[in-house]
């Protein structure tokens, strides 16, 4: 997956006749910086949380036949999900970050243990038990993971399919009913970023559409397929 990075100063120069655009590789930390051909340095932050970026790693990974990367991608898209989920709603209960990260330290490396915070910390929130994968869903992850199963299309598609009816209620739910602590997230993440740019100066901030979505809240676009996005994102492809 690659991200395209336009120059800011030459967009925003009338007297540049093009607008001069990087493509990098997606990066961990979510801070970039280019230099375009008219030597103007550009530092970005990636807006999107990692889960949002994760899915969309995994939708490509399909793109060029790589299943058993997107089988990979879309678990741990759902884990740091996970994750997320409980950071919004230690937000609701003034949890500082400080302390969430002291507490996320201690389960940090065992996915058990975090799904179990997510399970309890849901059920607490919503007074029901959360929705999960399913038992044929988790032997297959399994499988691909652990024992090295070489899935189909059709098997990576559906899978990623059954993650997205998995996230989405509950992405919703966070985007409508805690949008106060959604927007508090993206906040604490871009500081985060900030923190590591050169004298922690604020770099342009850079949003892209992806499956998952916590900026967009458009009903339709939470009820779209995996097969309807992978056509679009041929099509953006063809664009770069």
């Amino acid at each position: 997956m690659k991200l395209p990075i336009f120059c800011v100063q030459c967009a925003t120069d009338k007297k540049q006749k093009t607008n001069q655009m990087t493509m990098v590789d997606i990066r961990d930390d979510g801070l970039y910086q280019t230099v375009c051909e008219n030597n103007h340095v550009n530092i970005v932050a990636l807006q999107q949380q990692k889960f949002e970026i994760l899915f969309d790693i995994g939708a490509y990974a399909i793109l060029d036949g790589y299943y058993r990367e997107a089988v990979s991608s879309f678990t741990t898209c759902i884990e740091r999900f996970y994750e997320y989920y409980i950071k919004v709603i230690s937000l609701k209960h003034e949890i500082s970050e400080e302390v969430f990260l002291k507490s996320w330290k201690i389960v940090s490396k065992q996915s058990e243990r975090q799904l179990g915070a997510f399970i309890y910390l849901f059920t607490i929130e919503k007074k029901c038990a959360p929705t999960l994968l399913s038992n044929s869903n988790i032997e297959f992850r399994n499988a691909v993971i652990h024992k090295g199963k070489i899935p189909e299309e059709k098997d990576a598609i559906k899978y990623g399919n059954d993650v997205l009816k998995i996230v989405r209620p509950i992405l919703y739910d966070l985007k409508m009913n805690y949008t106060k602590y959604v927007d508090k997230t993206i906040i604490q993440y871009l500081e985060a970023i900030k923190q590591k740019t050169p004298d922690k100066k604020n770099p342009n901030v850079m949003f892209i559409s992806t499956v998952l979505s916590i900026a967009k809240r458009e009903a339709h676009w939470d009820k779209m397929s995996l097969e309807n996005f992978l056509v679009e994102m041929q099509k953006n492809r063809k664009q770069f």
